[in-house]
């Protein structure tokens, strides 16, 4: 048993095996529980509670309903107070390699898994029980890479490649920003302002860190042949932020609870849009910008 913070979320593990905890998957390991989640370990206390119990099982048959609907490559339906996703890890096989069955106030899951190829799947999956409760906390991940600069958080944000990354590793190399996460991004309201978190997900990038700063800035990342920006007000400012929420196909309510977490923080942060190239010029631009926060 191990428990982590992510997000100010504690997160609890309980496993039931042991022997493929430490495989890499596809030459990078950021979807492998055990190895970016080492980062957020608590090691000093032990919690008094809880906010999220994921329990990893063995190998167990999956059993296939007959109300489940198929959303991509994701079997879904609802068993009681508790919803399950089938993940088809593959189409050539017609029952999950892997499936996790949630609490629907994601207080608790059930990762399982039903053929042994797919027993190194349990970081990606652990992702969507920590997204739909951190909604319920009033928090959100965002789609983007995510850097600290000066101690301002920027998230670079936008339809997948787009550029985002290009821009982060830019500001690292450029202005040694720090970058906080590759591509999942949380991001929590407090009392004190809205803050950028760092998470174990991170997309194929490898890039985490737990680490929190002050959100300053989302900027909407577009290819362009010159580096223009935009600041973003409004219904636009809005939409850009909530079209990158990562949030659950299958839970109805998600919608409706991301719409009112980012109305809550939508003005303790800037949205700009970016129309850049590759070079440092798109850096130069921006950072006129950012230094005026």
């Amino acid at each position: 048993m191990e428990d982590y913070q992510v997000a100010d979320l504690v997160l609890h593990t309980i496993w039931h095996y042991r022997g493929e905890r430490h495989l890499r998957y596809r030459n990078h390991d950021c979807v492998v529980l055990p190895r970016s989640l080492r980062a957020f370990q608590m090691y000093e206390e032990e919690p008094e509670k809880a906010d999220i119990v994921i329990e990893i099982k063995g190998i167990e048959p999956f059993e296939m309903p007959a109300n489940y609907k198929k959303v991509g490559n994701q079997i879904c339906y609802e068993e009681g107070e508790e919803m399950v996703i089938g993940f088809l890890t593959d189409y050539e096989k017609e029952l999950p390699g892997c499936s996790i069955r949630m609490k629907k106030d994601y207080s608790y899951a059930a990762l399982i898994f039903h053929r042994q190829e797919c027993q190194t799947f349990d970081m990606q999956r652990a992702q969507y029980v920590f997204e739909g409760r951190l909604l319920l906390e009033g928090g959100f991940v965002l789609h983007g890479a995510a850097i600290e600069w000066k101690e301002k958080g920027i998230i670079f944000t936008g339809a997948s490649g787009a550029g985002k990354s290009t821009q982060a590793h830019l500001w690292q190399k450029l202005e040694r920003a720090i970058i906080i996460n590759g591509d999942c991004p949380a991001i929590r309201k407090r009392k004190e302002g809205t803050y950028l978190y760092g998470t174990p997900w991170c997309g194929s990038s490898g890039e985490y860190m737990n680490r929190e700063t002050v959100l300053s800035a989302v900027v909407l990342v577009k290819q362009a042949k010159e580096n223009q920006v935009r600041k973003l007000e409004g219904q636009e400012k809005f939409m850009v932020v909530l079209s990158q929420v990562f949030r659950s196909n299958v839970d109805a309510r998600m919608l409706d609870i991301s719409i009112r977490n980012v109305m809550a923080c939508i003005e303790d942060f800037e949205v700009y849009e970016l129309y850049c190239t590759k070079d440092s010029k798109a850096v130069e631009v921006l950072r006129y910008f950012m230094e005026s926060l």
